[in-house]
């Protein structure tokens, strides 16, 4: 099923809220109107029978009274009539019942027979209102609809009745047709609602429709050329475009990184291939003793012995850079790790003529085992490489605050101010102090650094000719991470 599209999700349901509230409104508008006519209903009926009341109450009206009420209820229906209507046109519009006590011997019926026999069964099976109040109620009958306002009232000759109905067919057909008209109207302004509430949201979006065309044209070749600034979006989309923006410049600074790693890996796995084939070929030119043989063999083995070194760190970067969701974190006891490595290293270091020394406090963090061990692996590595023959190599343990700091320190201190910053780049060599004849790729120091970034830690570097070199590593201790 395909999704709706965004401006459907959104004219969808502001049409919605706009038809609710159109019927709510209508309702109410309807409802409100229909109370206020049967109001004025009412109220008409009500100065009918007050009338009626005074035709009731004059004594020199006592033989004609039925006449009299007649003529207020023709009076009132004001109805026009045309030259064939019946002369009881506004009896059959206005139907009076008056009684005074007794309502079997004392009553006045003015109105259609079938009205006023209506009326008659309605009002006889209700209780009267108290005396001076008013009802007014609906009746139903087989010639339509009726308003029917019914005064209890107080005469001069006692206690009397006045029940006066008025058809509201015409009423309540004017009604109807003011339904419709309302239904309709709302119909119209709801279709209109939607059709301009989407052309608006059309022109609202344009600003993402341009950011998706310029984003298609973004290739492997312009990334970093995306300039959000130019483009004429609303303040709401502008943190969606600039976070676009900088994805794409991390992106191409990745790409530019992967490249030069690739070209980097390259030239370095190409040396040692380079060297190794031209020693074989010098051995197959000529003819030459077993020894020379033996030492060509040799020659091309510790090429080969470097190139498989230069393989297994870039295998190692590869995996790294799968990020830390490969990690087995686990609570690693550093001081023993530590110590593990000074012991499968002392023999190397004592056979340069050099000597390990260890301070180690005892010390737990939360890691991957196996990376840390490649971290400090490689440091040590480096001290041996780099460090002055027959010097000393110091590893030290100490705990502050809640960080761990493990400093791997040796005598040599040529590193120049300037390559520091560099040395934990991919294939960075600090040829002043630190040359190729050691046989490095320039791969330790980054593979370190980025078990230490892994690791939610820090690594810098310091060197001078008087102390020496030192690489200092700072890990959240167990407690910080836990936390």
């Amino acid at each position: 099923m395909t999704p709706l599209s965004l401006k459907w999700r959104l004219t969808i349901p502001v049409a919605l809220a706009l038809a609710v509230a159109m019927v709510v409104i209508s309702a109410l508008a309807y409802a409100n109107f229909c109370e206020l006519v049967l109001s004025q209903t009412d109220r008409s009926l009500i100065s009918v029978g007050k009338a009626i009341q005074t035709i009731m109450d004059d004594p020199t009206l006592v033989t004609d009274r039925p006449n009299h009420v007649k003529l207020v209820l023709a009076a009132s229906a004001d109805q026009p009539r045309e030259e064939n209507s019946p002369e009881d046109a506004g009896e059959q519009q206005l139907t009076a019942c008056v009684w005074l006590g007794n309502r079997a011997k004392n009553t006045i019926e003015i109105g259609s027979q079938p009205i006023i026999g209506a009326l008659s069964d309605k009002i006889r099976g209700m209780a009267e209102p108290p005396q001076g109040q008013i009802m007014s109620f609906d009746m139903w009958t087989s010639h339509g609809r009726f308003r029917v306002v019914w005064l209890s009232v107080v005469l001069k000759d006692g206690p009397g009745n006045i029940a006066i109905a008025q058809s509201t067919e015409d009423l309540y057909g004017e009604l109807h047709e003011l339904l419709w008209g309302i239904i309709v109207t709302a119909l119209i302004v709801v279709i209109a609602m939607i059709v301009m509430s989407s052309m608006l949201i059309v022109v609202g979006l344009r600003p993402i429709r341009q950011t998706a065309d310029k984003l298609a044209g973004i290739t492997a070749g312009n990334l970093a050329q995306f300039d959000w600034h130019s483009l004429s979006v609303p303040a709401e989309l502008q943190p969606f475009v600039k976070t676009v923006g900088e994805m794409l410049n991390r992106l191409d600074a990745t790409m530019r990184q992967q490249k030069i790693f690739i070209a980097d890996a390259a030239h370095e796995l190409r040396t040692p291939i380079a060297i190794a084939k031209s020693t074989l070929q010098v051995a197959l030119a000529s003819e030459h003793s077993a020894e020379e043989y033996r030492k060509s063999l040799q020659e091309a083995t510790e090429d080969m012995r470097r190139l498989e070194h230069l393989a297994e760190e870039l295998l190692v970067l590869a995996r790294l850079d799968e990020g830390a969701d490969l990690m087995q974190v686990n609570n690693v006891d550093l001081a023993h790790l530590l110590a593990d490595l000074a012991e499968s290293y002392q023999t190397q270091i004592a056979n340069a003529g050099g000597r390990l020394v260890c301070e180690l406090a005892p010390s737990v963090v939360r890691g991957d085992v196996a990376r840390l061990r490649r971290l400090f692996s490689n440091l040590l590595d480096n001290a041996l490489r780099h460090g002055p023959a027959g010097g000393e190599i110091r590893i030290s343990l100490r705990k502050r605050e809640s960080k761990i700091e493990v400093s791997v320190h040796d005598e040599g201190g040529n590193i120049s101010p300037v390559n520091l910053p560099h040395l934990f780049e991919r294939f960075y060599r600090a040829d002043n102090s630190r040359s190729h004849s050691t046989g490095g790729a320039g791969l330790g120091l980054a593979i370190a650094n980025t078990i230490v970034v892994q690791h939610g830690g820090d690594i810098r570097i310091e060197s001078n000719p008087a102390s020496g070199t030192s690489v200092c590593v700072v890990l959240p201790s167990i407690l910080e991470k836990s936390a």
